[in-house]
């Protein structure tokens, strides 16, 4: 049986936790986004692991340049290159011509999910964009995770925040983007500095 106090404690870490995975959506709400669908990628801690998770949706890729096909691979997590891959082990087709942040942090060995579900999905190098094979651009996909175990944000060495990714122009105007959840300890304050810089952003595009 767990104590009451030690119950009480881990309650209210999971309420932290809670609260600051809704503060970071509110921060990525706030972001000046593309009118195309976007689809969105969240890195957290989730008690003791960090899953990486996307509900789905669609990507067009009418605007970017097929770069090849790869065999079978795993989910991978390698902030230095900003690489982030989702999804069940699959083959996965690979498209250039994204752009966005190119690190998410210093230089590290790639992390290998302890397990993973859905479609193989994510962005590398801040150009190129992943998604599996024979993949139909505008189709949709669905709900996928990668889980790294007995992990945190700190020890994979990422740093928090909001990183967007887009391409295309027009009707073939899309974008993706991946959010970093910090630490619960820790958050509070890069949080709060998220959404105030979201919504200046924003102003100063309003006033343009």
């Amino acid at each position: 049986m767990i104590p009451v106090r030690d119950f009480r404690q881990h309650l209210g870490s999971r309420r932290m936790a809670s609260a600051w995975l809704f503060a970071a959506a509110l921060a990525v709400a706030l972001l000046p986004r593309p009118s195309a669908a976007a689809m969105f990628i969240t890195i957290a801690p989730v008690g003791n692991d960090v899953v990486a998770s996307t509900l789905g949706g669609t990507l067009n890729t009418s605007g970017l340049s097929f770069s090849g096909n790869e065999p079978a691979s795993g989910p991978t997590l390698w902030p230095v290159f900003a690489e982030i891959v989702l999804g069940a082990p699959a083959g996965f087709d690979r498209y250039v011509a994204i752009t966005g942040p190119s690190s998410w942090g210093p230089p590290t060995s790639p992390s290998n999910a302890a397990s993973s579900l859905g479609p193989l999905v994510g962005v590398s190098s801040g150009q190129f964009l992943v998604v599996p094979t024979g993949y139909v651009s505008g189709a949709p996909l669905g709900p996928a995770s990668a889980t790294f175990a007995n992990a945190t944000i700190a020890s994979l060495e990422l740093t928090p925040g909001a990183y967007v990714y887009s391409w295309g122009s027009g009707g073939n105007a899309d974008s993706l983007t991946v959010t970093i959840v910090p630490e619960p300890a820790t958050g509070a304050l890069l949080t709060l500095g998220v959404v105030v810089l979201a919504a200046r952003r924003r102003t100063q595009l309003g006033n343009a």
